[in-house]
């Protein structure tokens, strides 16, 4: 499974949009709150997406 970013100028910075992640998403269960992390690989050009859930706190 494969998550694209792509970027654009904007003013003095870029503007980051990570596409294709739905699927990701669903199979991982991800839900409002949780996190997608995004890692450098030392190989040049590639990224590691990994899913992580959101703390539940219990009372």
């Amino acid at each position: 499974m494969q998550c694209y970013f792509r970027f654009w100028p904007n003013n003095k910075s870029r503007m980051y949009i990570l596409d294709s992640t739905s699927e990701f998403v669903k199979t991982h269960g991800l839900q409002a709150g949780d996190a997608l992390i995004i890692y450098k690989n030392p190989v040049p050009g590639k990224y590691i997406v990994r899913g992580e859930k959101a703390i539940q706190q219990t009372n």
